[in-house]
């Protein structure tokens, strides 16, 4: 029979019951056994309430150990029911563990009991959780409740219940779907596998608990939200999580893993954010919108790890492929001189979220085979004499280059915005000519990849370092006067000398050395009274040289539609300029005995798809007969002036790449495969 009436009447008592049910709580060490009840009772009547267990503290069990006896048994075997009807006592159901869900409705249960007990008998009975949650016929299960069956007067005691522990639990993903509004009282959601998590849609966010994600490498949560009109003002839109501390009520104190304020045009987005492995419950809130669907997994997908050693630089170039900037993240500096945070860096000061693997993976999906990661370091970095980083943003570091390492691409990391022309806090002056300013200047620039390359020494030939990126000397773009080669030269050479002496794989690694602003007409050793050196190395074939390229700047960087205009290799706009540049490029590689890599190009967009996909067809076309790499320039922005192939919001399978990225990347991929231009 069913108990509906009397279970729903027993709610509160189950729930003021938990205080003085967790104080009898204890865990055997010796097999992680969580007793729950000892000595409990003695019980009557049917239905009566025993205990509750929520799913938040028995999700990593598999089963109910109940342990009980029979003290007395009912009179004349009949007893009334909640409804009136006079019931036989059936002492196969003495017990009922009773699953609910989170709505508080749906109970069902699972009988436990002897066809023919004993007073002098003490029973034991194992029911798996697993068959208990089963039993609910709607919604999420939220707890299980322990009463007393069809037993009328009898009169019984439980011995002892505990939780058992196998040692076999599996977090599963999950996904949960429904709808969730800000502040409304009809917020549902469903999670499937409903044994997974539990899920709580509530006016003020949706609370996930029971979920075990230790084992996981990468929990990510992907969030979609639907805004049917753009928010007035910047709205939350946040995963948060537990600090381990407690209010002044007791309750958990939260905080979000990616503070995160959007102002989004209407439109259906799907976000995607990392979460630690440590967290056993989050918080999501995305106010201004619908939450429709949660995804919960763990994201390797794509890993791989297979090793890269004793690989010349020119057998990399030749494998590397198409490269792809993660431009204006780990490179970000604030340089709002009224800002609290003026001359800092953060991954999202320019405008992009922080960065996820799901990012990356859409990435090496649409052909990319390696990514440069532009990094700042500046107030990251110690004071003399150490200079020592930051632990927590080298570890950030790692988690990013880790993203595109694991799925085994190729990975170059460099020294950005630390020499970077109007950044504050810049400390890479290629301007001075005090020969003691510049001994401090190369002594923290060894120091500081002497640190980055002893962090990654067990990482293989994946991963390459670049020493630094268009050091150039003040408004000097297009010359290069002394002493700017002085000190580009002395950097690159204790670049080099660091990274190798840090040992382990950066014996062996390729490393990137740049030029003056890495323009390819002054790369090159005739250039003034001092030009570009090669750095002495103590291994043959392991140094590729850098370089960049942006011409015309007005289609490029400025507001110029049209490419090419005109012909000729005189002229700057046109499509034998960009092939004479990308020879000489090639030819200046040829001199050093380096392989180019080029670094940075990147059309900005304004309203001119095609006019730029055919720039980046025509560059790769060039540079892919030279053997030349080359990385394009992805800002993250897809307004006027950005150069966004992917919508770094929004993970959908068709929201990722943006219409603009698909038709520039299918040209870059004809480009560099020397096909037709795409038509």
């Amino acid at each position: 029979m069913r108990l509906s009436k009397k279970i729903l009447s027993t709610i509160a008592a189950g729930a003021m019951a938990i205080s003085a049910l967790t104080a009898s709580v204890s865990v055997s060490a010796e097999n992680e056994d969580l007793t729950l009840l000892t000595n409990s009772g003695p019980y009557s009547g049917s239905g009566t309430y025993i205990s509750t267990t929520y799913k938040s503290d028995y999700y990593q069990y598999d089963s109910f150990e109940i342990t009980y006896k029979y003290n007395s048994f009912d009179e004349d075997g009949t007893y009334v029911d909640n409804e009136g009807t006079i019931q036989s006592v059936n002492y196969a159901d003495t017990f009922d563990f009773v699953v609910f869900n989170t709505n508080w409705g749906g109970w069902d249960k699972v009988t436990v009991g002897q066809t023919n007990p004993s007073t002098t008998e003490t029973y034991t009975k194992l029911v798996k959780i697993s068959d208990i949650e089963t039993a609910l016929i709607s919604g999420t299960p939220y707890g299980i409740n322990l009463q007393t069956g069809a037993i009328g007067d009898t009169s019984v005691t439980v011995v002892s219940l505990k939780l058992k522990k196998s040692g076999t639990y599996v977090q599963q993903n999950f996904t949960a779907e429904g709808t969730w509004v800000r502040d409304s009282e009809t917020n549902t959601m469903t999670v499937t596998p409903a044994s997974a998590a539990v899920a709580n849609a509530n006016p003020y966010n949706i609370e996930f608990s029971a979920i075990d994600l230790s084992a996981w490498e990468n929990p990510t949560v992907k969030v979609t939200a639907q805004y049917t009109v753009s928010p007035s003002e910047y709205v939350q839109a946040e995963i948060l999580i537990p600090t381990g501390e407690k209010d002044s009520d007791g309750n958990d104190v939260y905080e979000a893993v990616d503070p995160n304020y959007i102002k989004p045009s209407a439109g259906t987005y799907t976000f995607a954010t990392e979460i630690p492995n440590t967290v056993t419950k989050f918080l999501i809130c995305y106010m201004g919108s619908t939450v429709t669907k949660v995804e919960v997994f763990n994201n390797t997908d794509g890993n791989t790890n297979y090793p890269m050693e004793d690989f010349s630089a020119s057998d990399i170039a030749s494998d590397m492929g198409i490269a792809w900037n993660l431009g204006n993240s780990l490179e970000s500096v604030d340089g709002d001189t009224s800002s609290s945070t003026y001359g800092t860096v953060n991954e999202k000061f320019w405008g992009n979220p922080k960065t996820t693997k799901c990012l990356i993976q859409a990435v090496k999906s649409q052909g990319f085979n390696a990514i440069r990661v532009p990094i700042s370091y500046l107030d990251m970095i110690g004071s003399a004499p150490n200079y020592t980083i930051n632990a927590d943003y080298l570890a950030r570091i790692k988690e990013v280059v880790d993203y595109a390492y694991d799925m085994g691409m190729y990975v170059i990391i460099n020294i950005h915005n630390d020499g970077g022309e109007g950044i504050p806090g810049k400390w890479i002056d290629i301007s001075t000519s005090d020969a003691t300013a510049r001994a401090a200047m190369v002594d923290k620039f060894g120091k500081v990849w002497s640190q980055i390359a002893t962090y990654f020494k067990d990482y293989d030939q994946k991963l390459l370092f670049e020493s630094a990126n268009e050091l150039m000397i003040s408004g000097n773009y297009s010359y290069s006067p002394d002493p700017a080669y002085t000190n580009i030269n002395a950097l690159n050479q204790e670049f080099v000398t660091k990274v190798r002496a840090a040992g382990g794989s950066n014996t062996d690694r390729v490393l990137i050395i740049p030029g003056y602003n890495t323009n390819i007409d002054l790369t090159d050793s005739s250039t003034g009274s001092v030009g570009f050196i090669k750095p002495t190395d103590t291994v043959t074939d392991r140094l590729m040289l850098s370089v960049h390229y942006y011409a015309p700047d007005g289609f490029t960087m400025g507001t110029d539609q049209q490419w090419p205009v005109g012909t000729g290799t005189n002229t700057y706009t046109s499509k034998e300029y960009m092939e004479a540049q990308i020879n000489k490029a090639a030819t200046a590689g040829t001199k050093y005995g380096m392989p180019v890599f080029l670094g940075e190009y990147g059309p900005a967009n304004n309203n001119n798809t095609v006019a730029r996909a055919t720039y980046c067809y025509w560059l790769n076309y060039y540079a892919a007969q030279k053997g030349i790499v080359t990385a394009y320039w992805d800002n993250g922005s897809m307004t006027t002036g950005g150069t966004a192939l992917f919508n770094r919001n929004n993970y959908t399978d068709s929201g990722v790449v943006t219409s603009d990225g698909n038709t520039i990347i299918s040209y870059i991929m004809a480009g560099y495969n020397k096909q037709s231009i795409p038509v």
